[in-house]
């Protein structure tokens, strides 16, 4: 047993105590939530204003009901006011980036038939000014007895500067290699341990091992004891 939180998009909060029963005749797990305490409005609302105030949208879909909600954030990380547009699967789908469309449905079509009760994935939605922007999108689900889902909600993070950064370190990275490709000295990357971790040779054909060959092996397999005793030495006091 584990006790969770829901928070009740209108009407009461409840604190649960969710329990899971395995049918070993039908092969299936059951869950089963019993309420432990119970809010009122008042604090409901103090759950809505939280949601307020992160700096993640929020969003839940309640099935049985048809009910979306998007909280405040969930609006203003892209530019728009709250509520500017309908919270529903219709609006949502209109901001996907046209190149992560096809895969983003895919996902959530697939993991809708699953069994699975957590999701996490990455794509980029529409900001108001016509840009943009990364999100990771994580969230919860419950389902009934037959694996159908009852309830979604997740959190959206705006991952835009992360998923720059990375990309400008590729780009970084790419230049480097192709400027080290294009130079004709033996270089190598050598650890405190004496172990090659990268070695470029363009034009080394006297190398008695090609360069791939070479990484993840120590200095004594290609150097005299002596030279590879001194050059790890070398090595060690550089670090």
């Amino acid at each position: 047993p584990s006790v969770i939180s829901i928070a009740s998009i209108i009407g009461k909060s409840l604190v649960c105590n969710l329990v899971h029963e395995i049918d070993e005749i039908e092969n299936r797990l059951y869950f089963s939530a019993v309420p432990m305490m119970e809010f009122e409005e008042e604090t409901a609302e103090r759950w809505r204003r939280a949601l307020e105030g992160t700096i993640a949208g929020y969003w839940q879909y309640d099935v049985p009901k048809n009910m979306h909600y998007f909280s405040a954030q969930y609006y203003r990380m892209f530019g728009y006011e709250p509520n500017e547009f309908t919270p529903g699967f219709e609006s949502w789908e209109k901001l996907i980036h046209p190149e992560d469309s096809e895969s983003v449905l895919l996902f959530y079509q697939n993991y809708s038939a699953s069994r699975e009760t957590n999701f996490k994935t990455e794509f980029r939605l529409r900001a108001k000014d016509g840009s943009y922007r990364w999100v990771m999108s994580m969230g919860v689900t419950i389902r009934d007895a037959a694996g159908a889902i009852v309830t979604n909600a997740g959190w959206l993070f705006d991952i835009t500067d992360r998923v720059e950064a990375v990309e400008k370190l590729k780009l970084s990275e790419e230049r480097s290699r192709n400027l080290l490709d294009s130079l004709p000295d033996l270089i190598m990357s050598i650890d405190r341990d004496g172990y090659y971790r990268e070695v470029h040779a363009k034009n080394w054909p006297v190398l008695v091992r090609s360069p791939e060959e070479m990484v993840g092996t120590p200095l004594h397999h290609s150097l005299p004891k002596d030279v590879a005793d001194k050059r790890l030495a070398a090595v060690r006091e550089v670090i």
